[in-house]
């Protein structure tokens, strides 16, 4: 709810914009607006109500569209709706989520998409969700080691999300009986770094790290 009640604020300060002319201010608020927007989308899906999610996806007429399409292949895909989420995907401008996407897609077709992940990170070094996506499609061929390498590379240059933290937890779990000990090593190590937005911030809980 708190997320309406930021809508109805934007709404308010956006008719006071119009009201003064101010274009400057119109942009603004438009824009605050529109993100709201993609935001209550993710809180649906965070509360695993799909269905109402896609409802909400459809009613942005006002957001950048490319966004809007992005998510809505992200929610058919999460729903098992391939041929859907392939519709989406091909809509796509932004070439590195089609991609990344794509190569989704074939996993869910039964195909190794090893090769490819591989080949888009070569273009794109730095993207950590294709580096983690690389490392789970390893892991899955049975390259567990591999698969962590990569990802303690990845947490190195990249912003720390829970997907990475996730796997290489995982993978800790697998492949040492000292596990609590690498991923305790792995939270100092991360806790010393500056903080990211694009991580969402420093702090990370415990649960993050499989502790």
């Amino acid at each position: 709810m708190a997320l309406y009640a930021l809508a109805g604020e934007v709404r308010a300060h956006l008719k006071q914009a119009y009201a003064d002319g101010n274009e400057n201010e119109q942009e603004l608020w438009k824009d605050r607006l529109r993100d709201l927007g993609l935001r209550v989308a993710d809180a649906l899906v965070e509360m695993g109500e799909l269905e109402t999610a896609n409802r909400h996806l459809d009613s942005l007429t006002d957001t950048y569209a490319d966004e809007v399409t992005y998510r809505k292949a992200v929610l058919r895909i999460r729903v098992g709706d391939v041929v859907g989420a392939h519709h989406y995907v091909g809509k796509l401008q932004n070439d590195i989520r089609k991609a990344t996407l794509g190569i989704l897609l074939k996993m869910a077709d039964g195909q190794d998409a090893t090769s490819s992940w591989h080949d888009l990170l070569e273009q794109h070094p730095n993207d950590g969700l294709v580096a983690n996506n690389l490392a789970v499609s390893s892991l899955y061929a049975g390259d567990i080691v591999d698969a962590r390498q990569l990802l303690e590379q990845t947490l190195g240059r990249s912003p720390a999300f829970a997907g990475v933290l996730f796997n290489i937890s995982t993978i800790y779990e697998l492949c040492s009986e000292r596990a609590v000990d690498h991923k305790t090593r792995l939270a100092h190590t991360l806790a010393a770094k500056l903080p990211e937005s694009a991580s969402g911030g420093w702090e990370r809980a415990g649960v993050e790290f499989k502790l």
